[in-house]
């Protein structure tokens, strides 16, 4: 089914927040860190992490994940990569509608389910291969205060070179990076 569909180009830059704690806890910060544990476009054990296309909506993604955790009321850190990417464009109707996905599956609720959702699924299907490096998703937290936004879930066994993730710092260098 995925043979079927065309990658989109992501030549961008992507905005992440994290914990801060979650980065200042190890003698070198891992900006790239992936836990393996499952989100909405990942089951356990799939290493992805996951970018927003603003500012605004990693703010509202984070918060939204950290809803209810001790981490919500601590500081976080906002950074930057800067990316080059084949990506699943789950924001375009045709390609969700060749996925036989529906609007519904874009935003069904993860946390509680007891098997993997569509998305989570899905995530599976595009780690295992690398013709695509990402999936790029409509932001659930952008949509529940009624606005719009976009998310990137980007799989690290399927970033290959050329395509590229580089976190950006204070000189030239990358502060991490992917291949």
């Amino acid at each position: 089914m995925l043979q079927r569909i065309d990658a989109r180009s992501v030549d961008s830059q992507l905005t992440r927040c994290v914990a801060r704690a979650a980065l200042e806890g190890h003698p070198s910060p891992n900006f790239l860190y992936t836990s393996g544990k499952p989100n909405r476009y990942n089951s356990a054990g799939v290493q992805c992490v996951y970018f927003a296309e603003k500012l605004e909506i990693a703010v509202l993604e984070y918060e939204r994940q950290m809803a209810g955790l001790p981490a919500a009321r601590q500081p976080f850190i906002v950074f930057r990569a800067n990316v080059g990417l084949p990506v699943l464009d789950l924001t375009d109707p045709a390609t969700v509608s060749a996925l036989a996905l529906s609007p519904q599956d874009l935003y069904a609720p993860w946390r509680r389910s007891t098997k993997p959702t569509q998305t989570q699924l899905l995530g599976e299907a595009i780690a295992r291969q690398t013709r695509f490096a990402a999936i790029r998703y409509p932001s659930a937290a952008a949509k529940s205060i009624g606005s719009d936004g976009c998310g990137i879930a980007i799989f690290q066994n399927s970033v290959r070179s050329p395509s590229f993730v580089r976190i950006i710092g204070s000189t030239p260098t990358p502060l991490a990076e992917w291949p």
